[in-house]
């Protein structure tokens, strides 16, 4: 790409994401639309920036389907910081269906779901189970380490003895086993 080709891309970026600061929620869906074409992996924290404070159902729906049908790798990056910072449980909810839901490869960030399950509330161990278990891999041999870790520590400091969100990790726990078992070096 040219850096003409390239400083007219960033122009129509900029436009695009200053429309999505718009009262008009057409103008809104128009403009996530129009990024999810022109747009590339440096919108991504503006538009998560402005899908946190959306309080349109239509427009919100609309960023859940931009993020979730993600193909570049260069947005997983600013997925999961956001998804690490992120202090509102609904909001880290919509995170992690979205993150499942795309066809970015999460494999390197295993250990980090492992511990937003553990510390987070029941839905959010529920979408980190479903993200983990449709991780490909390949995972590194400290991955498995640090998910045991984080799992022992969830289990240390658990209270209950019959709660659901135990059986979730339970059944995360089960998938770290699987994955270490089929996992070989060389």
């Amino acid at each position: 790409m040219s850096e003409e080709e390239r400083n007219t891309q960033n122009k129509k970026c900029n436009q695009l994401l200053s429309d999505l600061a718009s009262e008009d929620s057409n103008k809104v869906i128009k403009a996530i639309k129009a990024l999810e074409a022109h747009g590339n992996h440096s919108v991504i924290q503006p538009m998560l920036e402005k899908w946190r404070q959306v309080t349109n159902d239509d427009v919100d729906t609309t960023f859940q389907n931009f993020f979730g049908d993600l193909k570049d790798s260069l947005t997983s990056g600013p997925m999961m910081e956001e998804l690490k910072n992120e202090t509102n449980p609904d909001f880290r909810i919509k995170l992690l269906t979205a993150i499942w839901n795309s066809k970015v490869d999460y494999s390197a960030y295993l250990v980090d779901f492992v511990k937003l399950a553990s510390h987070g509330e029941f839905m959010e161990t529920l979408e980190c189970l479903t993200v983990i278990e449709n991780l490909d891999g390949p995972f590194e041999e400290h991955q498995f380490f640090e998910s045991q870790l984080a799992l022992k520590e969830y289990a240390d400091k658990r209270t209950s003895t019959s709660d659901y969100k135990a059986e979730l990790m339970s059944e995360i726990a089960l998938f770290i086993k699987q994955f270490e078992e089929g996992h070989v070096d060389y």
